[in-house]
């Protein structure tokens, strides 16, 4: 069972919420498994090409891996009921030192990985010139994508905030105390930085109102 406080429970149901929604729109993109793959296992999916893409297969290649980030964050095969992303979270406000360290070691990364990913995705609408091409408003999973971004930058500020506000010393670790007050405000900035930078690239050569208006 997680173990959230208030202020981080508020903020990770909506992400759990999302990343659920998320997962259902990458299902109802792929088109089933390539020809020849048989075992269920080892299924590659392919996914739908919105027309126009210049990109097809490094479009196929970003979505396939953001499918697969998303099955991982949300994946409940060992009994979580809330996916691995919220486990992480869980352990961010843990009594335990190793605990608290390793979650927020894996939710940057996590969080990284994320960014890349789109960017990836993004890129696969450039021209040969560098410039955005018509962007596929009536697929669903691309505003997914953002809402999903954006809920984890605030269950992250959220899962540090209270970590800062309420630091102790883990007695399973001699001699080893939390981190500063500093040094979670340095996690939250570099999150919020490397986030804004996600969405300078993705709105380059568009306008917030195309990508928020599907």
């Amino acid at each position: 069972m997680f173990t959230y406080h208030d202020d981080v429970r508020k903020s990770a149901l909506p992400l759990m919420q999302s990343l659920t929604t998320l997962s259902q729109s990458f299902k109802h993109l792929s088109e089933g498994p390539l020809e020849g793959e048989q075992e269920p296992q080892s299924q590659t999916l392919t996914y739908n090409t919105p027309q126009g893409c210049p990109n097809p297969d490094l479009y196929q290649q970003a979505v396939s891996k953001l499918h697969k980030w998303t099955r991982e964050a949300s994946d409940t095969s060992n009994g979580a009921p809330v996916g691995t992303l919220h486990q992480d979270l869980s352990d961010l406000t843990s009594g335990i030192y190793i605990k608290r360290e390793t979650s927020a070691t894996s939710l940057k990364e996590r969080h990284m990985e994320f960014i890349e990913l789109n960017l990836q995705l993004y890129e696969s609408w450039l021209d040969d010139q560098g410039n955005v091409v018509s962007w596929p408003r009536d697929f669903p999973v691309f505003r997914y994508l953002d809402t999903v971004g954006n809920n984890m930058i605030t269950a992250l500020q959220a899962a540090y905030a209270y970590n800062a506000g309420n630091e102790t010393t883990d007695t399973q670790v001699t001699g080893r105390s939390d981190r500063s007050k500093s040094s979670h405000v340095d996690d939250v900035t570099t999150l919020n930085t490397l986030h804004t930078e996600y969405l300078d690239n993705r709105m380059f050569g568009l306008t917030r109102t195309a990508v928020d208006g599907f």
